[in-house]
């Protein structure tokens, strides 16, 4: 190695990997960080953007946004999305409300597996000190938006036309 890049290894057999001015590193099977343990293993990583949607009492009918957008990253079975949402109708079901279209399925356990919190909200009814939460849905791409005291569902009559909401929301994949 002349210190340009490349790739040498030492008498212990460890490895290293120099790629002069771009610094990236490209394994096909993953790389293990801390030992060799499956447990260890990194491989998977993705970041990107999806658009976040919600449905009330799983129907999305009339509903319309004035803008939505959220963007996600994945390292092995953890995705930490953001997302915001900003209503123009809140169509016409009744019902509980959902955050719809999730980056990627919710792992299927049995109690809570994910972690939020909201970082704006704008013209909801009836909350007090704006005191919702997520929980993502198991084995599913939707989340239960719920009151933080009292654990019961958001539903429309929370909703106004031109409600709006932003979040961070953490959960493990399948």
């Amino acid at each position: 190695n002349d210190g340009t890049g490349g790739v040498s290894v030492d008498t212990g057999g460890d490895v290293e990997i120099i790629q002069e001015g771009t610094g990236r590193l490209k394994s096909v099977g993953g790389v293990f960080l801390g030992g060799t343990a499956s447990a260890n293993l990194l491989d998977d990583y993705e970041e990107g953007t999806w658009t976040p949607a919600i449905t009330i009492n799983n129907s999305s009918s009339g509903i319309s946004y004035a803008s939505a957008n959220g963007h996600y990253r994945k390292i092995g079975s953890l995705c930490v999305a953001t997302g915001r949402v900003n209503l123009s109708s809140k169509g016409s079901s009744s019902g509980y409300v959902q955050i719809s279209n999730l980056p990627f399925t919710n792992n299927n356990v049995s109690t809570q597996s994910g972690l939020t919190t909201i970082d704006y909200v704008y013209s909801f009814s009836s909350l007090i000190n704006d005191n919702i939460a997520i929980s993502p849905n198991q084995n599913a791409t939707t989340a239960y938006i719920f009151h933080i005291t009292t654990g019961g569902a958001i539903t429309e009559a929370n909703l106004n036309n031109n409600s709006q909401f932003a979040f961070t929301l953490s959960y493990q994949t399948t």
